[in-house]
């Protein structure tokens, strides 16, 4: 059985109730779902599907890894992973999205494809800024940043000994007014 298939569910042959199934999401789930910002992955899913004559509850846990590249030095590190979603799929007369945990789906669907999904949803949980865990306390460090133009001190207000044009001056009273 391929990868993609593994994690397709047949929702007609299921029964009312609850189903559990258990995958284990590695680097080649990532690559198949083209993501290669991920150097590996060990993340232990389980699925749980509970079934009923109008909607199917599905509820995803994810436990594990995955390894990441720190945009600041480089260096390889395990991001963990501890998520839990649900997503329900009301049976309808047409597939639509109307959330991003709710979908409309027909009640003559055979099969769900939760692969998909279940990328997505590691996806969403894994940063924009990927920080190795040695910089996680100085990340915001405002010695960091630098800036162009103004004072040394941030304050980009006159000083007393300045001298200021007086065509300014008339200017600024004439805004006040």
């Amino acid at each position: 059985m391929s990868k993609k298939a593994e994690h397709i569910v047949n929702i007609q042959r299921l029964k009312a109730g609850e189903h559990e199934f258990d995958y284990h999401l590695d680097k080649e789930f990532l690559e198949e779902h083209e993501y290669d910002e991920a150097t590996d992955a060990d993340i232990k899913t389980k699925l749980t599907v509970d079934k009923s004559e109008t909607m199917i509850n599905a509820t995803f846990e994810f436990d594990g890894t995955i390894g990441l590249v720190c945009d600041r030095s480089l260096d390889e590190f395990d991001y963990p992973v501890d998520l839990k979603e649900r997503i329900i799929f009301k049976f309808g007369d047409h597939n639509e999205e109307l959330d991003d945990n709710l979908f409309l789906i027909e009640r003559d669907t055979d099969e769900i494809d939760f692969g998909p999904l279940m990328f997505e949803l590691i996806r969403v949980s894994i940063p924009m800024k990927k920080l190795h865990p040695r910089y996680k306390d100085d990340d915001d460090d405002e010695e960091n940043w630098y800036t162009f133009g103004g004072d040394d001190d941030g304050d980009d207000s006159p000083d007393d000994d300045e001298v200021i044009d007086p065509r300014w001056e008339k200017l600024k009273g004439l805004k006040n007014k």
